[in-house]
């Protein structure tokens, strides 16, 4: 792909961007921007140095999950990380921003502390951290057995269904392109106090077995990034953050190993009716 395959736009006016069920304002509606999808390795980007805004994305997490493909084996998970990690630095532009969702920890492969290995790979390849986010998603499903021993200080096991999301910048906080904001007033007084509670997605047959609620990359996109934006998500899945940074105005990429989840990415922002743009 070559840099002018990346900002070629369609050229075609946007009368109305739903975000859940809201408009942008007429002054801040932009062009349309044709998302781009490809099967890709998170490793190596097909993209240019320095032309992605935000990225928001959920890698995989160790945990055996049946991803086609394979999921990541435990113990190579912090070199996986610090790899991936890299490249979306190179990829993003002076001032943008990546926001990682995470788990707090998890005693799958070991007893791990996930988000403290995350920070120290970002940290160790050149991000800035500037923030955690805490997000109460509310989704732990296991019995009082998980707790450890029972009613026992024997072995206790305390479990928290909290994730983390890590604020991180490609050097200074500050934004990565002139493009105007959209966000309202509320909606950052809102975003701005943690921590963030709403519900996880749950797994339906057939679907993506780790999917994320559209919530989180609608506050994301909304309180991280502006109008015409590049957003970028490089474990795609399902497509949820495409689907949202689209819906919002935003030029959206994805990019995931599997065509199967690159497929169904692009269905769900663009319809069904369309061919993927897969390279």
């Amino acid at each position: 792909m070559t840099e002018r395959d990346f900002h070629h736009q369609s050229g075609t006016e946007r009368p109305n961007i739903p975000s859940r069920g809201r408009a942008l304002p007429a002054r801040t509606r932009p062009r349309l921007l044709a998302p781009l999808f490809a099967v890709a390795d998170a490793r190596a980007l097909p993209l240019p140095d320095a032309c992605v805004d935000l990225t928001v994305t959920s890698p995989p997490y160790a945990l055996d999950i049946e991803y086609i493909g394979g999921d990541v084996r435990a113990e190579a998970w912090p070199d996986f990380m610090a790899d991936w990690l890299a490249e979306t630095l190179r990829v993003t532009k002076p001032h943008g921003r990546l926001a990682l969702n995470v788990p707090l920890d998890t005693s799958r492969g070991g007893k791990r502390p996930t988000y403290v290995q995350a920070c120290r790979a970002a940290l160790d390849v050149g991000w800035s951290y500037q923030a955690t986010i805490t997000w109460h998603e509310g989704h732990t499903s296991k019995g009082d057995r998980s707790l450890g021993t029972v009613n026992s200080s024997r072995r206790p096991h305390p479990i928290d269904s909290s994730e983390m999301i890590v604020l991180l910048s490609k050097g200074p906080w500050g934004p990565s392109s002139s493009n105007p904001d959209d966000i309202a007033p509320v909606e950052w007084q809102l975003y701005g106090r943690g921590p963030w509670r709403f519900p996880g997605e749950p797994h339906r047959p057939g679907g993506h077995p780790a999917p994320f609620p559209e919530e989180l990359p609608y506050r994301l996109i909304r309180y991280l990034s502006r109008v015409g934006d590049v957003i970028c998500d490089p474990f795609v899945g399902s497509g949820t953050t495409p689907l949202v940074a689209h819906r919002l105005g935003r030029r959206a990429v994805g990019f995931d190993l599997a065509p199967t989840y690159v497929t169904m990415a692009h269905r769900r922002t663009l319809g069904a009716s369309e061919t993927p743009h897969v390279e």
